[in-house]
């Protein structure tokens, strides 16, 4: 069980660092200081929305249904949408678009997790 644990928050986070890292270059806000900030954060919401999704499947059968992870989703979009207009506010960090930055990263990333998920 505790293999399964770790393999399911590591290649969750894994995958989610590598998408929305990709989408940090797409979206012309690859700075180092942005590539750092946005590991982070993601190492912050990845784990917790992933036990989230996990509980309510456990407990209720509902951890891979779209409509219980859409509102997961959305909170995390909030919490990383305001750690990235709150630095981008200080002088020394450049984020051009910090709400658009959390909304592709992490709609690309959630969409590339069910597609991945798909073919499981």
């Amino acid at each position: 069980m505790m293999e399964y644990i770790f393999q399911m928050f590591g290649i969750s986070l894994l995958l989610t660092l590598g998408i929305e890292l990709v989408v940090l270059f797409l979206l012309k806000e690859g700075r180092k200081k942005n590539v750092v900030l946005l590991l982070l954060v993601n190492i912050l919401t990845n784990p917790a929305a992933v036990f989230t999704a996990w509980l309510g499947d456990v407990y209720w059968g509902l951890g891979n249904k779209i409509w219980f992870q859409i509102p997961i989703e959305i909170l995390v979009i909030l919490v990383e949408a305001g750690v990235y207009y709150m630095f981008s506010k200080e002088k020394d960090w450049v984020i051009k678009h910090p709400i658009r930055l959390a909304v592709w990263a992490n709609a690309v990333s959630w969409t590339s997790g069910l597609l991945i998920q798909c073919l499981i």
